[in-house]
């Protein structure tokens, strides 16, 4: 949980960067190439079919976008892992850095780093075993 100075802080970062010349535009162009970004997908799944990639899914569990994004990301990706992360809304890594981080070490670990049959754990061939080490997050 961050002190009120921190928070402070972050509104007075945020009031900074956003008081630039033409930031506010910049800003919303994301929005402005929602169409664009549509079609492209769109085309890019008929041409190649769903990722094959290993996929990761994490919204924040307050976040009105929750209860979509696991349908949302099985519509494009093969492998979808979804959690949504507690304590947290849109922003995720500002509004829970800590459990964002253990999600994702959570993921690495469980899908590159399975375990032996004695419990200990054997690397995948792609990975070195200093990623299958838990960090300590204190």
């Amino acid at each position: 949980m961050r002190s009120a100075n921190t928070a402070s802080k972050v509104r007075k970062r945020y009031v900074r960067a956003f008081s630039r010349p033409g930031a506010i535009r910049a800003d919303f162009e994301i929005y402005r190439a929602f169409p664009v970004d549509v079609e492209r997908n769109r085309d890019d799944l008929k041409r190649g079919g769903k990722l094959t990639m290993l996929v990761l899914a994490l919204p924040g569990a307050a976040s009105a976008f929750a209860p979509f994004t696991e349908g949302m990301m099985r519509e494009v990706a093969k492998d979808v892992t979804f959690r949504t992360i507690e304590r947290a809304n849109h922003w995720v890594p500002e509004e829970n850095a800590k459990a964002l981080v253990s999600a994702i070490t959570d993921f690495l670990q469980e899908r590159l780093c399975p375990l032996t049959g004695d419990g200990s754990v054997r690397p995948n061939d792609h990975v070195g075993s200093r990623l299958c080490q838990k960090p300590d997050l204190k």
